[in-house]
């Protein structure tokens, strides 16, 4: 039985694994081509400054002087982007992996637009143009890394929701085939929240007896100080009275000399 328990256990920690957990690359690919790269596409070529010499670019006529318009229609974009991941999550076609590739490019996205807008009236010789390139690179990998640490957070609170659910299902799912009383979401939550205060009652025991420790070791630390202090003290006078008896010594030497 225990072995069997075990063979249980390590099957539900593979599949907590991120490789097990991972979205189908071409299902992650189609998703992100549809949720965040040809919005962006699009919003780059409308509302893009990079583009305002075409037709069908509105940013001269419209968006030149309306920066905060801009702002909106890029948060909108990021919006747009995250909840129909969001939706696609919780009807099981991604995973919780997706907002990483998600928040990842729309920030990438969002800073190539804006870049672009507060970069337009730069006035710089033909040159120095790859700085100007150079820079917006720049801009856009740092955002980009930075809507990766926001995906990265958002993955982590998915994956454990859905680490709640199947071990809510598990539980339910052993006590069936052990004929055992299936127990309702509201008992496993009960169980779960006594564990969880047990685990807090036994970091508060672990940091007291810590605290002990740390006070015990600072006392002995000073006692120590406090005993090497004495003893360097009366080495020196020791040493003062070995000092004044050879003095004395030697005078009487000189004389009786």
């Amino acid at each position: 039985m225990e072995e069997k328990q075990t063979m249980t256990d390590s099957y539900w920690q593979q599949l907590r694994q991120f490789s097990a957990s991972r979205t189908n690359f071409w299902i992650s690919l189609l998703s992100e081509f549809c949720l965040t790269i040809i919005p962006f596409v699009a919003l780059w070529l409308v509302v893009g400054p990079d583009f305002k010499a075409y037709s069908f670019n509105v940013y001269t006529s419209r968006l030149n002087n309306n920066f905060g318009i801009l702002i909106a229609i890029v948060l909108g974009y990021f919006s747009y982007a995250l909840l129909f991941n969001t939706i696609l999550f919780f009807v099981r076609l991604q995973k919780a992996d997706s907002f990483t590739y998600t928040c990842g490019l729309a920030f990438v996205g969002i800073s190539i637009i804006l870049n672009g807008a507060w970069m337009s009236n730069w006035e710089v010789a033909k040159q120095t143009e790859m700085l100007k390139i150079f820079i917006r690179f720049i801009i856009a990998v740092v955002l980009g890394i930075i809507g990766v640490i926001f995906g990265v957070l958002l993955t982590n609170l998915a994956r454990n929701w859905v680490y709640k659910i199947e071990e809510e299902d598990q539980e339910i799912l052993t006590a069936y085939r052990q004929g055992l009383p299936v127990p309702s979401k509201q008992q496993l939550r009960i169980v779960r929240a006594e564990k969880a205060a047990q685990k807090r009652e036994a970091e508060k025991q672990e940091l007291e007896v810590f605290k002990a420790q740390l006070d015990l070791r600072l006392i002995e630390g000073y006692d120590d100080k406090k005993a090497a202090e004495k003893a360097a003290i009366i080495k020196v006078k020791l040493d003062a009275k070995e000092t004044k008896k050879r003095n004395r010594k030697k005078t009487q030497g000189e004389k009786n000399a």
